[in-house]
């Protein structure tokens, strides 16, 4: 039996992402979470997957987590910021994007998204 590593296994719960079966990409999320916490990426990911699937709260506070672990982590202020719009708050949406543009590379495609963003 081969045993899946962890770039694989991400790569399979954006699979399950890609394909809206967001129960199994929480899963094996929640799975490299446990493995490693301090990884932005699982949590920001995880946030979306929460999100898409209509969970709210728990999207914010996984996407304010991967802020938290890594603040120069542009796609979880991007997805905050939907989760803002989602909750009629398009204004503090626009903070977010403001922050990225002001505070990233202006090179670097994240911030290009936030500068381009209407909330």
């Amino acid at each position: 039996m081969t045993r899946l590593l962890d770039h694989d296994l991400f790569d399979l719960a954006m699979g399950y992402q890609e394909w809206s079966m967001y129960t199994l990409e929480a899963r094996i999320l929640h799975l490299l979470i446990g493995k490693s916490p301090s990884n932005a990426r699982y949590h920001s990911d995880l946030g979306v997957c929460l999100f898409l699937s209509g969970h709210i709260h728990p999207a914010r506070k996984e996407l304010k987590t991967a802020i938290s672990l890594n603040p120069k982590f542009w796609p979880a202020y991007l997805s905050l910021g939907a989760v803002d719009v989602k909750e009629g708050k398009p204004q503090e949406a626009f903070k977010l994007y403001q922050y990225v543009v002001m505070h990233g590379d202006k090179n670097d495609p994240m911030v290009k998204m936030a500068r381009e963003a209407k909330p």
